[in-house]
């Protein structure tokens, strides 16, 4: 990869993880992974914003979401 690819990619993932939000969700999914709705009751957050904040993770490559065996 280019230097300047690396360097824009690295200046991402701190960009994402400097909100507060951010990073307190990142650190919840380091643990174990966590529905939206337990996301939202333990971070106090009405349901479009911690998406908002769930798509930046995404967007940046920190997070990856998918459907569990229990969402049916």
């Amino acid at each position: 990869p280019h230097a300047d690819d690396t360097v824009q990619h690295r200046a991402a993932l701190h960009a994402a993880l400097g909100d507060p939000v951010r990073l307190a969700v990142v650190d919840r999914l380091m643990t174990s992974d966590r529905s939206p709705q337990e996301l939202q009751l333990q971070l106090g957050l009405p349901s479009n914003l911690l998406a908002h904040h769930l798509e930046v993770l995404e967007n940046a490559g920190i997070i990856i979401r998918g459907k569990s065996s229990g969402d049916g």
